[in-house]
């Protein structure tokens, strides 16, 4: 009775069929199709009987309602005369009842609902489901797309504010912390450089004191490990030779700490207690103070001089005799290497402590012998000091000014 379309799978009446159709609904017979006609009128008279997805009739004439009416609402609304004609409506009321159905009105039936089921799943409303579908993926990809590009630019991150943090503000911050830096990196120096110098003026008191102590409990001398050098006083770590061996006497018989005897600037000092039976320190690097040279016989800590503040028991480590031992050349008048060759603290025989920018304490270098000063003095006055007109002495003389 039926036929499928090759491009469209909707089921449709064939024209015989069709043809049929018409005629047992206005009742009129041909003879010809008599046979056609009552077989059509047999499937008809199958519409009462229970059919799979019967179930779901319910909710069909249900929803075929619902859009029967608003429309006709919409129409009437509207003015709009596209209404059902009075048979094709009363059909429709009776379909939704599903009573009282003669032939004629079954077969409008079942052309309405073959009408419903166009309306509901044709190819015109997938169309338009497919379409929307794709309208739904493109925004979604659209939406992704921009956040993506969102989160790679900087300046579209709001602040707290609700403003835009952009490069400019960045790089603001950034000028704004380099002058912050340039201003305060050089204070938290200088804080730092007061705070060592602070902690090795400290220690020079401390010296003090276990100098005192040690003159008390050693008929008034000063410390000594040996009577004599049996060689080089800058050996250290030769504690028969080195004169840094007779200072270790303060930490070694408990008189002062190793921490005391410990510049903050000097990473390679000893500090804590000295091992059993050590004398000395092992090397020049692990020195951060000179002690003065010990004459035979010692010193004591009241000699007979015009004044007792211009004799130097301690001071810095002397950038002289660390250069010697190097085998370096010596300037004399060159600042402990403690503090940066600023200056050097130094400790007198009465215990008064202090800081000195040079090394030449009235008059006198603390890091040369009496002898050596006055040989310097007296080349020093031989040759005199540049005056502007001396010359090289020959063409390979390398000779410059200022």
């Amino acid at each position: 009775m039926s036929e499928l379309d090759n491009h469209n799978p909707t089921p449709r009446l064939s024209e015989a069929d069709a043809a049929a159709l018409d005629r047992l609904m206005d009742g009129r017979s041909d003879d010809r199709a008599e046979e056609r006609s009552r077989r059509l009128a047999d499937l008809l008279g199958l519409l009462g009987t229970a059919v799979a997805g019967e179930s779901d009739r319910a909710a069909r004439v249900s929803v075929t309602d619902i859009r029967a009416r608003r429309e006709a609402v919409r129409a009437a609304e509207a003015g709009d005369q596209s209404i059902l004609c009075d048979a094709d409506a009363a059909a429709l009321d009776q379909w939704m009842g599903e009573t009282g159905l003669q032939d004629a009105e079954l077969a409008r039936l079942d052309r309405q609902e073959s009408l419903a089921t166009l309306a509901i799943r044709g190819p015109a409303a997938e169309a338009r489901s497919r379409e929307a579908l794709i309208e739904q993926t493109l925004a979604a990809i659209a939406s992704a797309e921009s956040g993506r590009e969102g989160r790679m630019r900087m300046d579209d991150y709001p602040e707290a504010g609700g403003s835009r943090f952009r490069m400019s503000d960045l790089i603001s911050i950034a000028a704004m912390l380099l002058i912050v830096a340039s201003v305060a990196l050089p204070a938290m120096q200088g804080v730092s450089r007061y705070r060592e110098q602070a902690a090795c003026l400290s220690n020079m008191q401390v010296a003090a004191r276990a100098f005192g102590l040690y003159a008390g409990s050693n008929a008034d001398m000063l410390p000594m490990a040996a009577a004599g050098f049996g060689g080089s006083w800058m050996d250290v770590g030769q504690p028969g030779r080195s004169n840094s061996a007779n200072l270790f006497t303060l930490p070694r018989e408990g008189y002062t700490r190793l921490d005391d005897l410990a510049c903050p600037t000097n990473p390679y000092a000893l500090r804590g207690n000295p091992e059993a039976g050590m004398m000395d320190w092992s090397s020049m690097k692990e020195l951060s103070y000179s002690y003065r040279v010990m004459p035979d016989g010692g010193l004591r800590m009241t000699i007979a001089v015009p004044t007792t503040t211009r004799v130097v028991v301690m001071a810095d480590r002397s950038p002289v005799t660390l250069r010697a031992s190097r085998g370096e050349v010596i300037y004399p008048e060159e600042n402990s290497p403690n503090h940066a060759s600023r200056g050097q603290h130094v400790l007198r025989l009465d215990g008064s402590a202090s800081w000195a920018t040079s090394p030449v304490i009235e008059g006198d270098n603390i890091w040369l012998p009496r002898h050596i000063e006055e040989m310097l003095h007296e080349v020093r006055s031989r040759l005199g000091l540049i005056t502007g007109t001396e010359m090289p002495a020959s063409e390979t003389d390398a000779f410059v000014g200022p």
